[in-house]
């Protein structure tokens, strides 16, 4: 029978974790010693309907649940609607040994309408039975008082039914008795015999219910898309793990709060005294080996947590400093990796050792700490994905559908298992795709009480809520050869409509990389780029190229890193400012314009200086490159003058807007914003500029550094710690900050801002508010931009120094 073949799976996959009947008769009564699994239902038919409507187990498969549809088919054609006890053993054959046990009912063999049916009547040594046959399945039934007893083995019908060969061990009776009869309970033996069960038990740990007891009761609460278990186990007298934890109080994990989002599975033991834990675990395994280490003595907690780079073995640490302390005792830094050391260790095999025996960890060469805990791995890269995925905050414990799914355990745990369902997917549905939902969870959680062990768990074919808090990712990391100079940017890739990145690095090498870190080509350069690279379409055909000069060239290179001719253009002087390049019309007619000290030349797209320009020299120095700004129709050309003097220019060079004033200019650039031109003076102050040369000046005195950007519709500033967005003020902590940026991709509009002293990136809308998952870790100034064909956007800062980081959000 398919629905009950479901219920025996739904148990495989929990152990992967009644008092005597009221009335005449026990249905411990009519359990064979040789039971492995036992299922009681107080309503099977309402049992089938949940079983159906249960998303769970329609979604799951395996050879163990095929098997039961095989051997109970002929369920389906009996009128089970009553209590009914299950019982199994020989769990490991292809054939296993069912007892089926309800209330005798009338409607029970009503098999008239069917046509393949026999029915024989058997004695066997003055014990009645019947063996039915229907369609391919036979099964035999005998009554006991008031109870038929279906069974596929006569031997167990005839002894049961002389009360010989009897489950009568005084810890079964226990458990049995601790079953809660109003709901459907699941009863198992340590013994029990389950290829499938160990294979899928090994990736999480050496603890399981096989080590925990003789017998194991779970009362089942079953929902539409996910199910819940609560039980207990009864501590034997034989050594188990709960040898262990006796005595030992339950606490809250701290290692559950470094779990990267994108993990596979999380698995932990905690205690309240390590001392005695200790103690307890060496006489279990029988280690006489003393401690040479005091790290373990000032924790409360060893996990285990599987990503898809690899496994890192996890010490929740009590007292932060003294651990630390510790771990250095043992441990040399072998490198930092983005601001934290990264240990080699120096007796690898000790530390595995006191992960034993719920964890078998192997080769724990390197270590580090974060936040509260000590983390070991055999590889680098694992401390280094745990270690970014911390910094960017993109850790399970930040995940809405996780905070709902955790709430419904307890928040303290002697052990638990932690994992995502989709892993199911080989382990126990033998299959690539199983259907679940990306953030559905399984969790079991043990609390040890006493002489026994309090269960619960959850196992969830989809989440409630399943999108993420964490809105980024880091997608890529791109590394070259030497440590990054000035800027970095995007460059579309017009073969593939994807955004390459191009970066420079101290030795004046220029490289156009893939988003993926491939490396293009790789071009020296005369000298340092000065300021940012122009993308262009020079060609007006949507090849594009880039633009950009050094100290004294022009370069115009293409994608496949030659020269367009007929540049580069040489000049003997040195280039004072960085190269500004004008689209007037947006229409690809470009405009290269230069600077040397006072004068300005203006080339078109061949390289040759423009006729009808006619402002080629200012009176005195100019400070920052020549600005193209456009309000509404008209167009301006910005050049500020050392000595005050601010010229608004038109295309032919002329004066359009008169300044009489003299302006004290600050290191910041003017911008076009809300029909004005806009920025900031050296005495603090914003100052405003309109269309007619009127001047205005604000009357709130800033700070020192402030640093303003804006455009059109957008304005920016940041004053100290506080950063202005169109009006709204965020309170930043007190730190080194970039610029703020204002970035416009699609219809949305982003301000970038990194704070170089913690290396957070923080990304904000234009109403002020941090996106979701920021801030992420960055050392630099950012660029975000559109770089695949799908709906995320892309933001690239370096990381290290030779690092290229690229996230996706």
């Amino acid at each position: 029978m398919k629905d009950l073949s479901k219920l025996v799976f739904l148990f495989f996959l929990i152990i992967s974790c009644s008092s005597e009947e009221k009335g005449e008769i026990k249905l411990s009564r009519l359990i064979h010693a040789d039971t492995e699994l036992i299922i009681t239902t107080p309503d099977f038919s309402e049992l089938q309907q949940t079983l159906n409507a249960n998303a769970f187990l329609n979604i799951s498969s395996s050879a163990l649940k095929k098997k039961i549809q095989k051997q109970l088919n002929f369920l389906d054609k009996l009128a089970l609607k009553r209590e009914i006890l299950f019982t199994f053993s020989n769990l490991e054959n292809q054939t296993l040994t069912y007892t089926i046990s309800t209330r005798k009912d009338s409607s029970f063999f009503q098999l008239d309408s069917l046509q393949d049916k026999k029915v024989e009547n058997f004695n066997e040594n003055g014990v009645y039975f019947k063996r039915f046959t229907l369609g391919n399945s036979k099964f035999l039934v005998t009554e006991i008082g008031d109870y038929y007893i279906i069974s596929n083995s006569r031997d167990k019908l005839t002894q049961i039914s002389k009360g010989e060969n009897l489950l009568e061990y005084s810890e079964f009776k226990k458990v049995f008795e601790a079953r809660d009869p109003a709901k459907t309970s699941v009863i198992f033996r340590k013994d029990l015999k389950l290829p499938e069960l160990d294979n899928f038990l090994e990736s999480f740990g050496q603890f399981n219910f096989k080590n925990l007891a003789n017998w194991t009761v779970l009362d089942l609460d079953l929902e539409d898309n996910q199910f819940k278990i609560n039980g207990i186990t009864i501590n034997s007298e034989q050594k188990n793990f709960q040898d262990v934890l006796r005595d030992q109080e339950a606490t809250p994990s701290k290692n559950i709060n470094i779990i990267p989002s994108s993990f596979i599975s999380f698995s932990t033991v905690n205690y309240s005294d390590y001392q005695v834990f200790d103690s307890q675990r060496n006489s279990y395994i029988s280690d006489s080996i003393p401690s040479i280490n005091n790290l373990f003595n000032f924790s409360s907690e060893i996990s285990k947590t599987e990503i898809p780079d690899g496994t890192a073995f996890s010490v929740g640490l009590d007292d932060l400093e003294l651990g630390i302390e510790s771990l250095t005792e043992i441990a040399a830094e072998n490198l930092n990796f983005r601001g934290v050391s990264i240990f080699r260790v120096n007796d690898s095999e000790e530390i595995a050792q006191k992960f034993k025996p719920f964890f078998n960890a192997e080769n724990l060469a390197y270590a580090c700490v974060i936040n509260h805990s000590a983390v070991f791995s055999k590889e680098i890269s694992v401390l280094e994905n745990m270690i970014s995925a911390n910094l960017n905050s993109s850790l399970l414990s930040h995940q809405t559908y996780f905070k709902d799914f955790i709430n419904q355990l307890a928040s303290e745990s002697s052990m638990l298992i932690l994992a995502k369902t989709t892993n199911f997917n080989k382990a126990v549905f033998n299959k690539e795709n199983s259907g679940f939902e990306q953030n559905s969870l399984f969790a079991i959680q043990f609390i040890t009480e006493d002489n026994f062990t309090h269960i619960h768990g959850i196992f969830s074919a989809e989440s409630k809520n399943s999108e993420q808090i964490q809105a980024v990712a880091q997608s890529g990391s791109i590394k070259i050869e030497k440590t990054i100079s000035g800027k970095f940017q995007f460059f579309r890739n017009h073969q593939t409509g994807q955004l390459d990145v191009v970066v420079q690095d101290k030795d004046n090498m220029l490289y156009l990389l893939s988003n993926k870190g491939s490396i293009f080509w790789k071009k020296q350069l005369e000298s340092k780029i000065s300021g940012s690279i122009h993308e262009i379409d020079l060609f007006k055909n949507a090849n594009k190229q880039l633009a950009f000069t050094t100290s004294h060239e022009l370069q115009v290179i293409d994608r496949q890193g030659k020269t367009v001719k007929p540049f580069p253009n040489k000049f003997n002087d040195t280039f004072t400012q960085p190269l500004s390049v004008f689209d007037y019309d947006n229409n690809r007619t470009y405009r290269f314009v230069l600077t040397q000290h006072s004068k300005v030349y203006m080339l078109d797209p061949n390289g040759k200086s423009i006729k009808g320009f006619d402002f080629e020299n200012a009176k005195t120095e100019i400070i920052t490159a020549p600005k193209h700004i456009r309000i509404g129709s008209k167009d301006y050309i910005l050049v500020a003058e050392k000595s005050g003097k601010l010229n608004i220019l038109s295309r032919q060079g002329n004066i359009r807007v008169p300044v009489t004033e003299s302006i004290n200019f600050s290191e910041n650039e003017w911008f076009g914003h809300e029909g004005k031109f806009i920025s900031t003076t050296a005495d603090h102050r914003i100052i405003e500029i309109d269309q007619n040369g009127k001047v205005s000046t604000g009357t709130e005195t800033l700070a020192e550094n402030v640093r303003l950007v804006s455009n059109d519709e957008n304005l920016v500033y940041l004053n100290e710690n506080q950063l202005h967005i169109n009006g709204a003020t965020i309170n930043l902590d007190f730190g080194l900050y970039t610029d703020p940026q204002i970035f416009e991709v699609g219809k949305n509009t982003y301000v970038g801002i990194t704070d170089l002293q913690t290396s957070q990136v923080f990304i904000f809308d234009q109403d002020a508010q941090l996106l979701p998952g920021f801030p992420v870790y960055g050392t630099s100034e950012i660029n975000i931009s559109h770089a695949n064909p799908d709906t995320k956007k892309e933001l690239i800062v370096k990381g290290e120094d030779n690092e290229i980081l690229i996230y996706e959000f």
